[in-house]
Parts: C-alpha cells; sequence; structure tokens
C-alpha cells in the first residue's frame, strides 16, 4: 500500500515536471523568428494553453495527494480538499476548454471556410475541364466516326502505312479489292501484297517518302496480289503522315483500281492495231472524212486507186474526187449532205471518180456517218473501181442478149416442127384411126404425148432463160401484187373451176420488182399447190403478206399431199421432179424459175409443213423491195 501511495506522488512530480519542461519548450518555440502569424502559431498557442492547464491540473491534484498523504500542512490540506476549491481545476479546464475553442474558431473557422470554398471551386473547376474533355472526346469520336464513314464511302482505296510499312487503316474500298477485312489487312507487310518484280521499285518510293516526306512522282500505277492471287492495277496518290511535332510517322496512300480500264485500253489499241492492219490489207479503198467532207486518212488500196499519194489526199475536199453519178440524177454534193447533216447511210453503184490527170473511171461507193455521243463527227468512204466489172457485164450483157435470142429462134424453129408433128399425127389418127389396131393407136397417142411434152418443156425452158436474164436489163418499178394476183388468178379461173378449188388472197403490200417475173412466181406456186392434190380432196390455197425484220414475208399454203423435208432443198432445182409424168404431169422447172425470181429480187425462198397438212412457200424480200423501201434490190 505505501508502494502505491509512493508511485502516486512520484507520477505527479513526474507530470509536473513534463508540462513544465513542455511549456518551456513551446515558449520557446513561438519566440523563434521563422514562424510566422499564421495557423501554426495559433497551433501553438492553443497547445501552450493546454499545457498551461495539464501542469495546473497536475499541481494541484499531486497536492492533494500529498495533503491526503499528511505531507502537506493540516491547513493547506483542508484548503485543498475543500469541495469548493476541487472546482478551480475543473472550472480551469472548461475555461482553457472554451479559451481554445474560441482561438480556434476566430482562426480556423474562415480558413477552414475558405479551404471548403477552394476546394469547392477545384471541384467546380475539375468537373467543368472533365466536362470539356468529355465533349472532345465525342467530338473526336464523331469526327473520327465521320472520317471512317467518308473513308468507307469512297470509291478509291485508302491505305495508311506506318514506318515499316506494316498497314494501319484499310477503307473498304481496299478490302473489297484485295478480298481481306480491314481487320486482317491491319497490321500486315504490306509490301508482301506485292508482286515479286515489283516489291523493290514500291518500297523504294516509300522509303523516299519516309526519308524526305516528298516524291518525285506523286502519283504511279502498280499490281497488288488480292486473296484469291488475282492481280489488279492500282494507280496511287501518296503523302506523308507527320505526328504534332512534325515527325513523319508514315503514309497515306489513296488508290484507284485501273484494272479494267487498262485491260480495255490494252484491247483497244489491239483492236486499233488489228484494224489499221485490215485498212491495209483490204482491197477496197476506205478514206476518212471530218465533219466537212476533208479527208482525213486514206489506205493503201486508196492511195492506188486514185492514183494520189496519202500526202495530197489528205485535206482534200471528197467532191473534188467524187463525180455525178452515171445516171445523172444524182450530186456528190447532196450525196454527201446526206450522209453528214441527215445521218443517211448512202450506196452508190454507179458513181464516177476523177483521176488525177483528167478523165473518170466507174465506181461504186458506201459512205457511212461516224457518231460519237450521238454526233456526227464525219464519215468513211468505202470504194472500189469496177472498170473491169463494168466491161465483163456489157460482155455478159451482149452475150445474154445473142442467147435470148437464140433461145428465141431455137424455141421457134424446134416449136415449129413439133407442132407439124404433131398436126399430122392427129390427121393420121383422124383419118385412119378406125383402121389402126389398139397397139397401133397406143403408138400413136404415146408419140402425140411425147411431142406435146416437148413442147411443153422448151416452153418452160423458154420461160426459164426469160428470167435468169441479167438484172441490170430490168427496170425495177412499184408493183400492186393485189392487182397482179388478180390477174394470175384471172389466168387460171378455168382451172380453179373446173378443180372446185378454194383460192383465197389477203389484203397485199406493193414492192419494188420486175412485174412479169413477179406474176410468173405466182402463177407457178399457185399452179402447183392446184395440181399436188391428194384424189377426191378439194384445193385450199391461200395467199398472204406480213411485214419481217429483214422486209416483207409473202406466203403460199396449200392443203396438198405435201414435201418430204429431204427433197425441199432438191426440188428447186432444175429438171427435179418427185413424181412420175403418169402422177402428176410438169417438166420440173416451175420451182426453179421460183426460186430465181427470187433470188433476183434480193430475197429467199423455202418451204414448212402446214398445220394439218400441205405446204407453206415462204418467199422473204428485202426491205429495198418494199415500196418506198429503195429503189430496188442491188
Amino acid at each position: 500500500m505505501e508502494t502505491l501511495t509512493i508511485l502516486a506522488q512520484v507520477n505527479y512530480v513526474l507530470l509536473v515536471v513534463v508540462w513544465a519542461v513542455i511549456i518551456v519548450l513551446y515558449l520557446r518555440e513561438l519566440r523563434n523568428p521563422g514562424i510566422a502569424d499564421g495557423a501554426l502559431k495559433v497551433l501553438l498557442v492553443v497547445l501552450l494553453i493546454d499545457a498551461l492547464r495539464n501542469l495546473f491540473e497536475s499541481a494541484y491534484f499531486g497536492l492533494s495527494r500529498l495533503a491526503l498523504d499528511g505531507l502537506l500542512p493540516t491547513d493547506v490540506a483542508a484548503v485543498l480538499l475543500e469541495p469548493r476549491h476541487v472546482l478551480v481545476p475543473k472550472l480551469a479546464s472548461l475555461g482553457v476548454a472554451v479559451l481554445i475553442l474560441t482561438l480556434l474558431a476566430r482562426r480556423f473557422v474562415p480558413i477552414l471556410s475558405a479551404e471548403r470554398a477552394q476546394r469547392e471551386r477545384r471541384i467546380a473547376d475539375q468537373e467543368r475541364q472533365l466536362r470539356s474533355q468529355r465533349a472532345v472526346e465525342a467530338a473526336l469520336r464523331e469526327e473520327k466516326r465521320r472520317a471512317e464513314t467518308y473513308l468507307n464511302i469512297a470509291e478509291v482505296m485508302f491505305i495508311a502505312l506506318d514506318r515499316d510499312g506494316r498497314v494501319v487503316l484499310a477503307n473498304r474500298k481496299a478490302s473489297e479489292v484485295l478480298g481481306d477485312s480491314a481487320e486482317e489487312l491491319t497490321g500486315s507487310d504490306w509490301f508482301e501484297r506485292l508482286p515479286a518484280s515489283e516489291r523493290s521499285e514500291v518500297r523504294g518510293i516509300f522509303e523516299s517518302i519516309i526519308r524526305t516526306g516528298g516524291l518525285a512522282s506523286p502519283e504511279y500505277e502498280n499490281d497488288v496480289l488480292t486473296r484469291t492471287g488475282e492481280r489488279r492495277t492500282i494507280h496511287w496518290r501518296n503523302t506523308a503522315v507527320r505526328d504534332d511535332r512534325g515527325t513523319i510517322v508514315g503514309t497515306l496512300s489513296s488508290g484507284e483500281d485501273v484494272t479494267d480500264r487498262r485491260r480495255a485500253e490494252r484491247q483497244l489499241q489491239h483492236l486499233a492495231h488489228h484494224l489499221e492492219r485490215i485498212l491495209h490489207a483490204a482491197g477496197e479503198g476506205i478514206v476518212g472524212l471530218d465533219e466537212f467532207g476533208v479527208i482525213t486518212f486514206a489506205n493503201p488500196a486508196a492511195v492506188a486507186i486514185l492514183g494520189r499519194p496519202e500526202t495530197i489526199l489528205v485535206g482534200l475536199d471528197c467532191r473534188e474526187i467524187v463525180r455525178d453519178s452515171t445516171s445523172g440524177d444524182r450530186s456528190a454534193n447532196s450525196t454527201f449532205e446526206a450522209v453528214l447533216t441527215q445521218d443517211t447511210v448512202v450506196r452508190r453503184p454507179d458513181a464516177l471518180f476523177r483521176r488525177p490527170g483528167g478523165g473518170t473511171f466507174p465506181a461504186e461507193f458506201v459512205a457511212a456517218p461516224i457518231r460519237e455521243n450521238g454526233v456526227i463527227t464525219g464519215a468513211v468512204l468505202v470504194f472500189k473501181d469496177v472498170t473491169e466489172r463494168r466491161a465483163v457485164e456489157e460482155s455478159l450483157r451482149r452475150s445474154n442478149m445473142e442467147l435470148r435470142q437464140f433461145a428465141y429462134v431455137a424455141s421457134h424453129d424446134l416449136r415449129e416442127p413439133l407442132r407439124t408433128i404433131v398436126s399430122y399425127l392427129q390427121l393420121l389418127e383422124m383419118k385412119s384411126g378406125e383402121r389402126l389396131d389398139s397397139n397401133a393407136r397406143q403408138y400413136l397417142d404415146f408419140a402425140v404425148d411425147g411431142a406435146l411434152r416437148m413442147d411443153r418443156l422448151i416452153h418452160d425452158l423458154l420461160e426459164y432463160s426469160r428470167v435468169v436474164g441479167s438484172r441490170r436489163e430490168r427496170r425495177w418499178k412499184p408493183v400492186d401484187l393485189n392487182g397482179l394476183l388478180k390477174r394470175v388468178l384471172d389466168n387460171l379461173s378455168a382451172k380453179i373451176e373446173a378443180q372446185d378449188a378454194d383460192v383465197v388472197v389477203t389484203d397485199m403490200p406493193g414492192v419494188m420488182g420486175d412485174e412479169t417475173a413477179l406474176q410468173s412466181l405466182f402463177q407457178n406456186l399457185i399452179v402447183n399447190a392446184l395440181k399436188y392434190q391428194a384424189s377426191g380432196s378439194r384445193a385450199r390455197v391461200r395467199v398472204s403478206a406480213e411485214t419481217s425484220p429483214s422486209g416483207v414475208l409473202l406466203r403460199v399454203v396449200d392443203n396438198g399431199i405435201g414435201i418430204d423435208p429431204t427433197y425441199r432443198e432438191r426440188i428447186f432445182g432444175i429438171f427435179q421432179r418427185l413424181h412420175q409424168t403418169d402422177e402428176y404431169e410438169g417438166t420440173g422447172i416451175g420451182l426453179a424459175v421460183c426460186r430465181r425470181v427470187v433470188e433476183l429480187h434480193g430475197g429467199r425462198i423455202w418451204i414448212e409443213e402446214a398445220p394439218g397438212g400441205g405446204s407453206i412457200f415462204n418467199i422473204e424480200l428485202p426491205t429495198s423491195a418494199r415500196v418506198g423501201g429503195g429503189a430496188g434490190p442491188e
């Protein structure tokens, strides 16, 4: 117990000493010139006051302890232990606390308020900066989105490379051309996508841009390899890419796929070379004209035919070479005006061309306009010298005339004896028929029949010779097929009535042609339709016409026995028959005449099977055979 009392006494003494030392230290620190007025000095004053309070309490309660232990005089102990005196340290502590709070309130509340206001301003500034940063980031994202959109909707390739030649950006078009996605392209070595033969050259251009930031030739072309190994030719435009400090960090290239264009250009070059070879090899003269009719080029054949070198021909008005036609109804001026202003193709089989030293030579030509974007920019004139051909045609014309005269004479001279033979045989039959036996009368019938068939054969040959006469001697004119067919039916009316045949002719067009030859054509076809009928059937024939893409299509349809497809071409030959004379009479010349008439009119004839049996004879005449379609077949 004594030990605890001693320790308590020592404790109070030590507290007094410690607080006294602390107070001394605070006082020394407050006298330090380095401490300016401020929060630290206020804090030291507060701590000094608190230390004084603690020193006072430690001294008071220490003395009270000593008084209780009887170590102090009785009077002192009575005073210290008196209840009202015990309140003194409590009140002192309370006063000190109030003083400290007052000091702190006066000193630190404004500071705390200022710091709070400053902190609030700093927070507001940070929030504004954050909002601004977010707005900038949003604007950058929007700008990036727009840039990517522009790059992706562009119809050119965009490829960005870093300094090592690796892809850092590829747009939609680049992916489309190369066959790889943008993700697959990004990070890949660009030069590995080039053909080995071009890598070194293209890498040199790239390194020049990286090194200097410029390019001697800002545009160039090279091939790239697609995912499938296909080579595509790209036309590039390049620029260096720099960072904020101006350092070159890569390249940006825009590329246009010109593969198809270059292929077309090569094809055009090949075609131009090929056409040039054709022009030089052509036997006809070919000259080009501008929109005024001035010659711009001439092929070797034109130079040879016209007898002038190309240097003289080029720049010459074509009207100085082409004269009026031999028929005298066309002029060179009107001809080329129609070509160059009216977009008309003109064919002249009877033109005259001037020779350099005077005189002319016969020629035929075709002049056609040349159009570019719907505008006539010139014309091409193709011609040939027909001097030799005209001489041959004249010789043939004379020969044909002589042959026809011979045919007329021969047919007359041959038919006259036949008529005499037939007349005397028929006279013999009339005078002596009753005295002849059956065999003699049969022989007499055979002789008469043979003579009559010979007469028909000579007549048909004469008709064929008329048809195959030179076309140049014919005079083409408008022919009314309705009137022509009416005359044909009048000629065949007796035969039609005898067979009770039904022949119908629809409304027919007018055509350009030889009226006599066309009448022979329809008469032969209708006679055949009436002739080749099955026994006991009523002949039905229909003649019609319609417009075809090539001109006019005429049809003669019958319900006869028909023609085997095997023989549909053969029967147009002369003397070709499919039946014996005792079955169907005839000489085998009629259809040969039909084909020749059609060919003379520039058309064609063929046979089809009619629905329900029979035959359809189709005759197609060209556009030039229509009335208003031209001057007649050429």
